[in-house]
């Protein structure tokens, strides 16, 4: 069983917490992951846990304290979320015009980059160093950009931060975190790049032949999904720019769709919202698996949430990444779970795709 460190964002501590009867932690690539604390209220350091705590488990396992409730006499809930939720609670706010009032006359935020970049860029923006300081963040600063990633235009106006940094990463394959720095005493955004183990020295591969994996699950998901996608930009009638993403897609393969783009007038992102929506309609594979922390490929040692490693079972096998491990610790004992390829999709997650709507 493990110990649980609490401690304020300015990383002054609050307890720590050796008995609970269950902790649950998702470390998300390109999430913002979850963690769930089941505990007695009178457990040695549970007096101490808030909304808005950190919560550290096994060193950099950074979790944020979101809600704490009382459900019985006997148990006490917590519950939270990656230290990166932070993210949650901004909205990307663009540059104000020259000249502009406050809170007026908002246009765009644009970028073009690599992905790294691009995040950065927008962490900067509204998280760390926000035109408006009471947006700020305390104690974050940026990583030194290495220029990781796919170069791409981007735009934003109020969309939640986290759903666009999920997007990025969707769209490059590079992911992001906060974490946090114990020794300066300091938050640090910065972006996740996993690491190729389908070949060489690296090479991971996860099955129940090799014992390292139980109950794999395979699914692909082809219903409603797109290939081409007709996105209407700017303009009315005749004089509408119109785009085709994936038009190479051809006879009964090809599946289309219709989006409105509203206003957007630069083709570079015109093209980028017909990928992004294409994207967002795919098909979807998903295998999951219970990770059995044995043999010759173990978690955290030969393999990581991000990394791209070779999955079996009897679909055949496939180069994935893991997108989320799933961490429970239960009696003494602890059970690892792994979604592989696309994110599954859930309820929330359509919800969000459905408010993405262009302006």
């Amino acid at each position: 069983m493990i110990t649980l460190q609490l401690m304020t964002l300015n990383f002054e501590k609050l307890s720590e917490i050796a008995q609970f009867e269950s902790l649950q932690i998702t470390r998300s690539f390109l999430g913002t992951g979850c963690c769930g604390l089941t505990l007695h209220p009178d457990a040695k350091g549970a007096a101490a846990i808030i909304p808005g705590a950190l919560l550290l488990a096994e060193g950099c396992k950074a979790f944020l304290v979101e809600d704490v409730q009382m459900l019985s006499r006997e148990t006490l809930s917590v519950k939270g979320c990656m230290l990166k939720g932070l993210a949650k609670r901004r909205v990307c706010v663009p540059p104000l015009a020259a000249g502009a009032r406050e809170y007026q006359d908002f246009g765009w935020d644009r970028f073009t980059g690599s992905a790294e970049a691009a995040y950065l860029h927008y962490a900067q923006g509204n998280l760390i160093a926000p035109e408006d300081a009471s947006r700020a963040i305390p104690n974050l600063i940026a990583a030194d950009s290495q220029n990781r990633g796919e170069v791409l235009p981007w735009q934003a106006r109020f969309d939640r931060l986290d759903v666009l940094f999920q997007a990025i990463g969707e769209r490059t394959g590079l992911g992001w975190d906060i974490v946090p720095d114990l020794a300066q005493q300091r938050l640090v955004f910065t972006a996740w790049q996993g690491i190729n183990r389908t070949a060489g020295d690296a090479l991971c591969l996860i099955s129940e032949q090799n014992g390292n994996a139980a109950d794999v699950q395979y699914r692909q998901l082809l219903s409603g999904s797109a290939t081409t996608a007709y996105v209407g930009g700017a303009g009315e009638d005749e004089n509408r720019f119109i785009l085709c993403g994936g038009g190479d897609a051809q006879g009964i393969g090809r599946r289309e769709l219709w989006a409105d783009a509203g206003s957007i007038q630069d083709p570079g992102q015109l093209a980028l919202y017909a990928q992004n929506r294409l994207l967002d309609t795919g098909a979807k594979t998903t295998v999951t698996a219970t990770l059995i922390d044995s043999g010759a490929c173990r978690y955290e040692r030969d393999y990581d949430v991000g990394d791209t490693v070779i999955i079996a079972g009897r679909f055949g096998s496939a180069a994935v990444r893991i997108a989320e491990i799933t961490e429970t610790y239960e009696n003494g004992a602890r059970t690892l779970a792994a979604n592989f390829g696309d994110a599954p999709v859930t309820v929330n997650t359509l919800i969000k795709q459905l408010r993405q709507t262009p302006r």
